[in-house]
């Protein structure tokens, strides 16, 4: 039943075909076969995908994928942060030179209406 598995890429997933068209597909062997699967490895997500020409094709996401995606979304957050904190940076800067430019400001009026 089981005619196909193979890698997919750097990515970790590993995709499944499970019966080719024409020949009949037992729910059982599907379900046994991903317990098997989930006891050797990690899974975080399956999905069954009919094809019209192979008959239906079992993806089967690993760990590697979910560590990758959270690496990324670790990393964006990160640069999100230091964006902001740069943005604050700069405008307590601006704050400061607008502050001190008033008050030189103010000390020359001061001094001319003495």
């Amino acid at each position: 039943m089981l005619h196909k598995i193979q890698r997919i890429g750097c990515t970790g997933n590993t995709k499944v075909k499970i019966a080719r068209r024409g020949k009949r597909f037992k729910t059982t062997l599907l379900f046994g076969f991903l317990l098997l699967l989930q006891l050797k490895t990690q899974i975080y997500r399956i999905s069954i995908i009919l094809t019209k020409r192979e008959g239906i094709d079992l993806c089967v996401y690993g760990l590697e994928e979910d560590q990758r995606k959270m690496k990324d979304r670790k990393e964006e957050r990160r640069r999100l942060f230091l964006c902001k904190k740069k943005k604050t940076e700069q405008k307590k800067k601006e704050e400061g030179e607008k502050n001190v430019n008033e008050s030189m400001s103010n000390d020359l009026e001061n001094g001319k209406r003495e």
